[in-house]
C-alpha cells in the first residue's frame, strides 16, 4: 500500500459514531419538547399577546368613534370602515364591516373591556385562567352601551 493513500483511522470512526449515537439518542427528547410545546391548547402565547395589543392599541389610537358594548369594541376608522373586536367561543374576532373575521386571540375564556378615564383597559382570561391586562390610551371619548 502506497503511504499517500490515507483512510479513516479507528480513532476517527469511534469519533463519528460517538457523535451519531448522542445525536441519535437526543433527538426523540427535542421532538418530545417540541411537541408539548406546540400541542400545549390552554395558554395564549405571549407573541400571540402582544401581536394582538400592538394591533388594538393602533386601531384604538386612529379611530374616529368608538363605542364599547357588551365587551365588544366597535371602532370608526379614519377611512370610514368599521372595526369591531368581540369574543366568539374560544377566540377574539376581528371584523371589518361585519364582514368575514380574523381570529385575533384563540384559547381565551374571557375578554372583558373597561373604560376608564383616559384609556381602554383591556383583560383577557386563557383556557388556563391566566390573567393578561394591557390599557390603551385614546384621544377620544368613548361611547358606552351597556
Amino acid at each position: 500500500m502506497n503511504k499517500c493513500e490515507r483512510g479513516f483511522t479507528l480513532l476517527e470512526m469511534l469519533l463519528v459514531l460517538i457523535i451519531y449515537l448522542s445525536i441519535a439518542f437526543l433527538f426523540p427528547l427535542i421532538i418530545q419538547v417540541f411537541e408539548k410545546w406546540t400541542n400545549e391548547k390552554t395558554i395564549l402565547h405571549p407573541f400571540e399577546w402582544e401581536v394582538a395589543t400592538r394591533q388594538l392599541s393602533i386601531e384604538i389610537r386612529e379611530a374616529k368613534k368608538m363605542v364599547i358594548s357588551d365587551n365588544t369594541i366597535e371602532l370608526i376608522t379614519t377611512s370610514g370602515n368599521s372595526v369591531t373586536y368581540k369574543m366568539y367561543n374560544q377566540a377574539l374576532l376581528r371584523q371589518v364591516n361585519n364582514k368575514g373575521h380574523e381570529i385575533v386571540l384563540q384559547n381565551i375564556r374571557n375578554f372583558q373591556v373597561v373604560d376608564e378615564e383616559y384609556s381602554i383597559r383591556i383583560d383577557v382570561t386563557d383556557l388556563s385562567d391566566e390573567t393578561y391586562h394591557v390599557s390603551i390610551y385614546r384621544w377620544l371619548d368613548v361611547i358606552n352601551r351597556e
